[in-house]
């Protein structure tokens, strides 16, 4: 159910991001779609989903934004690097938030169009996301994956993995969470004290008196913690350590081993089995058809044999053996070979 009745949102309507909007239309859902290609909207439009002339348009009228874009060229190519988002501040934040996760720079423009701009309100490695609590008292305060941009010449995302305040001991400290196979720990930390530079700035400034550091924790893959890690937290917490540790470990499991991450390592390994099937398929058809065998012969034998598979079956490569797919269709559509490079 959209939230207020507002439309979800889709950029990108492409092989992904068609089929995508559709469930959503035949769930009930009322979306709000564009792409840079007028005729990939005809379809949507037709089935009854609204159009947005610009990325701009769809961010400051949906709630929830959805992109299906093949790269960032595509993104530049169709303007959606900078967005002028109006509406009230907590719409702001909504789509913000969306965007800026996108890589993309976000100007506030306000309810009238007279906002000031996010630049000047906020400094330019900071994330508006806000950092999640994860222990407070009247002394100690923890928060876990703390946004910052890593460089103020990219417009990309990264995060401090933890920060603790401790107010009585008037010291600030950053945790960087590394799992234990990173072998080239020396120059990590040295690129670290570098990117981490203006945040610390930034926090003196915020915590005048206070002591800053930064720490780079290195962690079992398994959850395990190191004997320094538990000796410096009970420094910083005394014995109410335990339950940081306690509810940052999970934290850190779940960063780690979240379902997004899995899905991500799962794609990759698919993909590679994708790529290496169709390019053996491929090449088995053609020695065939050298061989003065017929193509579709070729395809019944291994459809049949122990060579079968998805791009045997289903998305064969040759064409004319299956209807409806790219190859029979001058192999327009489908999975593009620079789509596998990119996820690989």
């Amino acid at each position: 159910m959209n939230i207020q009745g507002e439309p979800v949102g889709f950029i990108g309507l492409g092989n992904m991001g068609g089929p995508m909007a559709k469930n959503l239309l035949n769930a009930g859902h009322e979306i709000l779609v564009h792409d840079i290609f007028s005729e990939a909207v005809v379809d949507l439009k037709q089935l009854g989903a609204a159009t947005a002339a610009t990325p701009s348009e769809v961010a400051s009228k949906a709630t929830t934004i959805v992109t299906m874009l093949p790269s960032r060229v595509t993104a530049a190519k169709g303007g959606t690097l900078t967005f002028m988002v109006g509406g009230e501040d907590d719409a702001y934040e909504r789509a913000s938030k969306i965007l800026q996760h996108m890589g993309k720079n976000v100007i506030h423009t306000g309810a009238t169009g007279t906002g000031q701009g996010f630049i000047d309100e906020i400094p330019p490695w900071y994330s508006p996301d806000k950092p999640k609590p994860v222990y407070e008292s009247e002394n100690v305060k923890a928060y876990w994956d703390v946004p910052i941009y890593a460089d103020q010449q990219e417009v990309r995302c990264n995060r401090v993995d933890a920060r603790i305040v401790n107010h009585m001991c008037k010291r600030v400290v950053m945790l960087e969470m590394s799992c234990p196979w990173v072998n080239n720990r020396t120059r990590k930390d040295e690129e670290k004290i570098l990117k981490y530079g203006p945040l610390c700035w930034e926090l003196r400034q915020q915590f005048p008196g206070y002591e800053v550091k930064k720490y780079n924790i290195i962690m079992d893959a398994l959850g395990g913690w190191s004997w320094e890690l538990d000796v410096m937290m009970r420094e910083l917490v005394g014995d109410r350590s335990t339950d940081v540790l306690q509810k940052m470990h999970r934290a850190v499991l779940s960063r780690m081993l979240n379902i997004a991450r899995t899905f991500k390592a799962a794609k990759i390994c698919n993909n590679l089995l994708l790529a290496v099937s169709m390019i053996g398929v491929s090449e088995a058809t053609n020695l065939g058809i050298r061989l003065g065998l017929e193509p579709e012969m070729i395809a019944k034998v291994i459809n049949t044999s122990s060579g079968r598979c998805w791009s045997s079956d289903t998305y064969n490569p040759c064409p004319g053996i299956i209807e409806g797919i790219p190859s029979s269709n001058n192999y327009q559509g489908g999975f593009a070979s620079q789509l596998m490079v990119k996820v690989s």
